[in-house]
């Protein structure tokens, strides 16, 4: 099954690809939206519409959808870039923490996921790898097309109800020429119907292991969504504890290192306060040196001009 471009318009069965079927089975892809669904651990988690179509040699156009995670996208690039280690495979769209669930980023990557699955798919080697079959389902895609055209067939063909009873009268009628020769032939028949009755058998038998195969695989894929939902939120959630640790982590050691500023501060405000102290002392010695100092310049003025009127006197 070889990949093609998806069509311009979808029209349902009618729809014209852009390409020649060449009788041979296509397929498209394309990622024409997202949405949300509860995951076990409450919060909501993202899925992207990835919309498969295909179409038989007839021409016949069907679709089918399957849900993706972004990280189903990044294990198929994965899985490529090891099967094609030479090959230079488009980089898928970056991955950022969208917490917030906005709107507009989730749409910005739906679009680039969109964008990224035309590139890769355009190398025919990569399209037909069985890593791309498993992520798109492509046998699933193609039993369901194969169902719709045999419903179809079935439905646009069907018995008239004039050859029915026309049927069912010669039946009746030939009922009596058969019932004479039935000793005869009862041995003959009844191996007859024996080689009728063992591909019969076996076809029923077929048909119950695939339904049953079938079953299998969408339990099977069902439990492995919700295991991966669930491994997914416990990542998460672990990611998040890690995150909160080393957080706690930083703040303890910040404040371990404003405890030692402050320590250092209250160190150097007691270091300055003595310091002040000396100075405050040294400026009081001082003034009262200064001080005493005026106080004895007058009373040695006044002894000199006393011995210098007791000399005139004389």
């Amino acid at each position: 099954m070889d990949w093609s471009l998806p069509p311009r318009i979808w029209e349902g069965r009618n729809t014209v690809w852009p390409h020649d079927s060449n009788k041979k089975w296509s397929y498209c892809v394309t990622v024409p939206s997202w949405t949300t669904i509860p995951s076990a651990s409450g919060s909501d988690t993202v899925f992207f519409r990835v919309q498969v179509g295909i179409q038989s040699p007839e021409g016949i156009t069907s679709t089918r959808e399957v849900l993706r995670r972004f990280n189903e996208f990044l294990k198929l690039y994965s899985e490529l870039k090891k099967e094609f280690p030479k090959k230079n495979l488009p980089p898928t769209p970056p991955k950022r923490l969208t917490k917030m669930r906005s709107k507009t980023l989730l749409e910005e990557r739906r679009c680039a996921l969109d964008v990224w699955m035309e590139k890769l798919l355009s190398d025919i080697k990569v399209s037909r790898t069985v890593f791309v079959a498993i992520f798109l389902e492509l046998e699933a895609a193609a039993r369901q097309s194969c169902s719709e055209l045999n419903l179809h067939e079935s439905a646009a063909n069907p018995v008239p109800s004039d050859q029915i009873l026309s049927n069912a009268t010669s039946l009746i009628e030939s009922s009596s020429s058969i019932a004479s020769d039935l000793d005869n032939s009862c041995s003959n028949e009844a191996s007859e119907n024996q080689s009728y009755a063992e591909p019969n058998i076996e076809s029923d038998r077929s048909g119950n292991m695939l339904w049953d195969l079938e079953e299998l695989t969408r339990k099977c894929m069902e439990l492995e969504l919700r295991l991966t939902i669930e491994q997914d939120a416990r990542a998460y959630a672990e990611s998040i504890t890690a995150i909160t640790i080393q957080q706690n982590e930083m703040l303890k050691k910040e404040l371990d290192d404003a405890k030692k500023q402050v320590k250092s501060l209250k160190t150097s405000r007691s270091e300055l306060k003595q310091e002040i102290n000396k100075c405050l002392k040294d400026k009081l010695e001082l003034e009262n040196e200064k001080q005493d100092g005026s106080s004895k310049m007058p009373i040695k003025g006044t002894a000199e001009e006393d011995a210098t009127m007791t000399n005139e006197i004389m």
